[in-house]
């Protein structure tokens, strides 16, 4: 009997040995140390100013050519505060300017990315002639702030967001104005400020009351001439403005019809919300232009749509 008593002892010291070796096994992070891969989209692909609508092909890319990224982890040797990313000729995959590591794959990072430098203050410009494609894309800054990522082997997906504000401006001609080919020259967007101070994390510096407007050409992005079952011609009208509020009387649209001068201006403040669209009709005819309506929505194909409200 004695001897069965202690096989049983014999046999439990080795159960507790190899639970013991369990325990101080540790679990393999295979994540620690591993190349970060980083994509990116627009959100709303084919909403993009200025572009086309074949997101399939790179000459209608709605993607910028370079970003900034910066990646919160844990420990200040895996932190990437402003990374230079460059697009691939193909694709939505980019090419970060020095490697990124995962520090682990346990806890989630904070991303942050911006088509301007993540480092503090930047003055963001939308420019005066935005006649072609390139320049309303070249004024179309945009952003994504604060996002949690879980570290994958997927890497990180980038989705901006856009920061500044669009108009779409359509024009209608009355019925005297007959006119095959696009007769509208000069249109012009007033009243405006051209640039402003961001920080990523805080927002909009405050613009200055005695702030100088800039002069705004658009793109001309459709023209429909007149025909039996619509007597009156239209043309269409894109441009990328900052967010800001214009004081009564400011804001305003001017253009010419041949050798006639139009001008419309808001007898109200005109706010312009940070990725926000907004429409604006117009009509032109007898001497005089009058609103037809303006709108806003989130600038997004999904967006409902609500009435703008002018202060």
């Amino acid at each position: 009997m004695k001897r069965k008593y202690l096989t049983i002892a014999a046999l439990a010291a080795i159960v507790a040995g190899c639970s013991s070796d369990e325990t101080l096994t540790p679990q393999v992070d295979n994540l620690k140390d591993t190349p970060i891969t980083v994509s990116a989209g627009v959100e709303g692909m084919k909403t993009r100013a200025g572009y086309g609508t074949d997101a399939t092909d790179d000459t209608q890319s709605v993607l910028p050519a370079t970003f900034y990224l910066g990646i919160d982890q844990t420990g200040d040797d895996y932190d990437y505060p402003n990374m230079l990313m460059t697009k691939a000729e193909e694709g939505n995959a980019y090419t970060p300017e020095s490697q990124l590591l995962w520090a682990g794959g346990t806890e989630n990072v904070t991303v942050t990315a911006a088509t301007f430098p993540l480092d503090g203050a930047q003055t963001l410009t939308v420019l005066a002639d935005q006649s072609t494609a390139e320049g309303v894309t070249g004024s179309d800054h945009l952003l994504m702030t604060g996002k949690e990522v879980a570290p994958s082997a997927e890497g990180i997906s980038v989705e901006f967001s856009h920061l500044m504000s669009k108009v779409l401006l359509t024009i209608t001609l009355g019925d005297e104005f007959n006119e095959a080919e696009n007769p509208f020259t000069d249109v012009t967007f007033k009243g405006t400020v051209a640039s402003n101070s961001y920080t990523a994390g805080t927002g909009w510096a405050e613009i200055a009351a005695d702030a100088t407007a800039t002069d705004i050409t658009p793109l001309c992005n459709a023209y429909t001439a007149p025909a039996t079952d619509k007597p009156n011609a239209t043309a269409g009208y894109e441009v990328v403005l900052v967010p800001q509020t214009v004081a009564a009387g400011g804001f305003s649209v001017q253009f010419n019809v041949g050798d006639r001068t139009f001008k419309w201006t808001s007898a109200s403040d005109v706010t312009l919300a940070g990725g926000y669209e907004y429409t604006l009709a117009l009509t032109a005819g007898k001497d005089k232009v009058t609103l037809g309506g303006i709108t806003a929505s989130k600038w997004t194909p999904s967006a409902t749509g609500s009435d703008l409200k002018t202060e």
